[in-house]
């Protein structure tokens, strides 16, 4: 099994005086531009006590700082509690697979996620024929042993309308619907593309969008991506759904980690297929 990949690069006091006009004017009580800067890392300072910092500027680097308030970025914990999890309950694997959208395959359970199978076994081992994404993992076990595998009902919400989600819902949009969003401004036709690859459908209804496209991660957590073209004054804009059912099918972490990685998933492949249209 691969390790997951490290996410974005915390900041650091360094990083926070980088913007700052290091004039030292103590208008916000620190010292010094530098000591402001450690004081708002540890959030004892908010960036807005500094009287020269532009509000714009504040904002993003308040994105920033976030990423230090994300737990096990890597997952490791989060997969090796799992796992334990597996070596103690034995769940029936067997029992569940029906249920869960999935079948068995010899002792395996094995579920297609974005059009590949991937299969997981008795000790909550992750098998697949092709390259393994290890976000999948965690979200996959917890699917396994946790879901309460209610059929999605067609009714889409954003991340943040779910139930229970509050404390995802910053990563959420700064790791998931941002990275999205960017990548259908920077190239809507490649971004489609992309999406079309890994679509299950590539038009949903109900949605006021010139484009929109079902994704199934796991086969009862739908995901819908939907693009806007731009019109007179109104920017393009991309958009992430997810059936209102999602918050019971797996929990908060998860769902941010499925984002999370769909959207990584998606740069890569237009990093490498940048310098044209990925064929259809």
């Amino acid at each position: 099994m691969n390790d997951p990949e490290p996410g974005p690069r915390p900041p650091t006091a360094l990083d926070i005086l980088a913007v700052l006009d290091r004039s030292n004017c103590r208008e916000c009580g620190a010292p010094s531009c530098l000591a402001f800067a450690a004081l708002a890392l540890q959030k004892q300072r908010s960036l807005d006590d500094c009287p020269h910092l532009d509000p714009a500027v504040a904002g993003r680097l308040r994105d920033l700082l976030s990423v230090r308030e994300q737990p096990d970025w890597t997952g490791r914990e989060a997969l090796a509690e799992l796992l334990q999890r597996f070596r103690d309950e034995k769940p029936d694997i067997a029992a569940r697979a029906a249920k869960l959208g999935g079948w068995m395959r010899d002792e395996r359970l094995a579920f297609h996620c974005l059009g590949k199978m991937f299969e997981v076994d008795p000790d909550g081992g992750l098998h697949s024929d092709c390259h393994q994404n290890p976000w999948l993992h965690v979200p996959m076990l917890s699917y396994v042993l946790d879901s309460a595998a209610r059929e999605p009902a067609g009714d889409w919400v954003r991340f943040e309308e779910l139930k229970g989600v509050h404390a995802w819902v910053r990563f959420f949009e700064h790791s998931c619907q941002r990275p999205i969003l960017e990548l259908a401004l920077e190239d809507p036709i490649l971004s489609q593309d992309i999406w079309h690859l890994f679509a299950a459908e590539d038009h949903v209804e109900g949605f006021q969008a010139d484009a929109s496209f079902l994704l199934r991660p796991l086969p009862k957590v739908p995901f819908v991506l939907t693009y806007r073209a731009p019109d007179d004054e109104i920017p393009a804009s991309a958009s992430v759904f997810l059936d209102h059912t999602a918050a019971a099918n797996l929990d908060p972490e998860s769902l941010f980690r499925l984002g999370r990685g769909m959207a990584e998933m998606f740069r890569k492949v237009a990093h490498r297929h940048g310098s044209g249209i990925v064929p259809r």
